[in-house]
């Protein structure tokens, strides 16, 4: 009986704790995606390696009892990618040594004068150091977990008040636990399961060019009123967006570039990678999703003056087809960037958007003439009844406005375009 009660008190905390749906929505974590499995995993093996030196008395004595200082160190340094363990790691550790060096420096100086002359020293030291140090641009950029480390440490050391002895075993102690824990921490993270930052970059842009096809293509489908099919009306929320995250995505590739740069040799380009070219492709990108933000912004205000629908269907099917042929660009653009391939259509494709481009004008030019020639008869049948018709060439100015974002859309197309064949090239090149 009490051994009933006791498994019916388990399952009862069991159930109220709701553990089951705790580990059902990990499990679905894990399948959704299973490089968080790795990772999550990665990071157990990595605290297990260094937790060898508590269980093991040889390496339990060897590092002096301070083991606790890799724990540590394994749990602020290791990311997500490889390039993100690799930039923390040298960051951590770098940091530690320097200061250290620099602190007992200072503690070697300030020894040697009297004691007031001496505090003086360690307060200017820790002020400059503390208050100045993180705040260089260059140093920011990239080693700016590393400047928080060197202000931590130094500071530490300085006001430690310790003999030069001391000190000399602290630091030493502290500077090995920590590059045992990064190295622990960069071995199992380039060995098993690796996650590059540079491909999670490579991902991000042709996603982003994909993005920005769809984007531009269901903005003018709603705008022409073409996207009323139950079909359409269910992708538009998920693909209309698009442009939003292209132009919110330069953090992202700002950070990847940057971790990139720590990575290892890998893949087909070895250290020879041009990832600065993805940088000029997402500033590309966001030039054309800015100038698509525009054009969804105006097509969606409630303005005054709107363009009559006997208008926009006028223009409908030139509208559509230079939006289609500048989405088939961009798609072609993602599929040779992802392949890292010159695409034997693209030339035509580009042609065929601009052929497109030129048919927009020239609609647009004869607009004005049509909408002469049907003013002279007051009525016109018109989806099957007969309507008054009152134009004015000043309802005109919305479609020229909406024409006028399309075609500068366009321009930077081929200005993507452009950069991509430059990236493309290039990597081919390397490559040989």
């Amino acid at each position: 009986m009490a051994e009933e009660r006791l498994i019916y008190r388990a399952w009862r905390v069991f159930s109220k704790l709701k553990l089951w749906s705790f580990g059902h929505k990990l499990w679905n974590i894990g399948v959704n995606d299973p490089k968080k499995a790795f990772h999550a995993l990665k990071v157990g093996l990595a605290v297990t390696l260094v937790s060898i030196f508590y269980y093991v008395r040889p390496l339990y004595e060897g590092v002096a009892g301070s083991a606790m200082g890799s724990v540590l160190t394994v749990a602020v340094v290791f990311e997500f990618n490889a390039g993100g363990t690799i930039c923390r790691a040298f960051n951590r550790t770098s940091a530690t040594f320097i200061a250290g060096f620099l602190a007992i420096g200072i503690h070697i100086i300030a020894d040697r004068s009297n004691k007031e002359i001496g505090h003086i020293v360690h307060g200017i030291a820790v002020f400059l150091i503390a208050t100045f140090a993180r705040f260089i641009p260059v140093v920011k950029a990239r080693y700016d977990y590393g400047m928080l480390v060197f202000i931590v440490t130094f500071t530490l050391i300085s006001l430690s008040g310790h003999h030069l002895n001391k000190l000399l075993d602290i630091a030493k102690q502290r500077s090995f636990t920590i590059a045992l824990g990064s190295f622990i921490c960069v071995l199992v993270s380039v060995l098993i399961c690796p996650v590059w930052a540079g491909k999670e970059l490579h991902i991000l842009v042709v996603g982003n060019m994909e993005k920005l096809a769809n984007s531009l293509e269901v903005c003018v489908l709603e705008y022409t009123k073409q996207g009323q099919d139950s079909k359409c009306k269910e992708d538009s929320p998920q693909k209309l967006p698009g442009y939003k995250s292209v132009l919110a995505s330069k953090a992202s590739e700002d950070r990847l570039v940057n971790l990139a740069r720590w990575e290892p040799p890998h893949g087909q380009f070895g250290m020879s990678h041009p990832w600065k070219h993805y940088l000029k492709i997402g500033a590309s990108m966001r030039y054309c999703a800015s100038c698509m933000e525009t054009l969804h912004s105006y097509t969606k205000s409630e303005g005054k003056i709107q363009a009559p629908e006997i208008i926009k269907d006028y223009l409908c099917s030139a509208f559509m087809r230079l939006s289609l042929n500048s989405s088939i660009v961009l798609k072609e653009l993602a599929k040779s960037a992802n392949e890292i391939s010159k695409s034997s259509t693209m030339n035509d494709l580009v042609k065929d958007m601009k052929v497109a481009a030129d048919e927009l004008q020239v609609a647009l030019r004869t607009l004005p003439r049509w909408i002469l020639a049907i003013k002279e008869n007051q009525t016109r049948v018109y989806n099957g009844e007969l309507k008054d018709i009152n134009l004015n060439l000043v309802e005109v100015i919305p479609l020229a406005t909406v024409t006028s974002l399309l075609m500068e859309i366009t321009t930077r197309i081929e200005g993507t375009v452009s950069t991509v064949n430059d990236f493309v090239n290039e990597a081919l090149i390397k490559t040989l």
